[in-house]
């Protein structure tokens, strides 16, 4: 079983590497899965997880930026502002 598990791993991880031809030059980057971030915040804050927002010029060189305050870790999540109307509806349905 526990050889299987580490073939199927194997498996996966080499389907995870990519090749990539530019201008004739052979380049290799590895493909990471996405984290499904705003996804993840949405389904807190439907868990009635977030404590507050607030808008602040810049945080962590996002700026402008809005900062969502949750009870759980991670506590604090940075929103940039091409998001914000989105989650300004989402906090007008609450």
């Amino acid at each position: 079983m526990v050889k299987f598990i580490l073939v199927f791993l194997i498996n996966q991880y080499s389907r995870m590497q990519k090749r990539i031809t530019i201008k004739g030059v052979l380049l290799s980057r590895k493909i990471e899965p996405m984290y499904p971030y705003h996804n993840k915040i949405k389904q807190r804050i439907k868990n009635n997880e977030l404590e507050r927002y607030e808008y602040v010029e810049k945080y962590k060189n996002i700026c402008p930026c809005m900062l969502l305050y949750f009870s759980t870790e991670p506590k604090i999540r940075p929103i940039r502002e091409h998001r914000f109307k989105e989650y300004e509806e989402i906090f007008n349905k609450f």
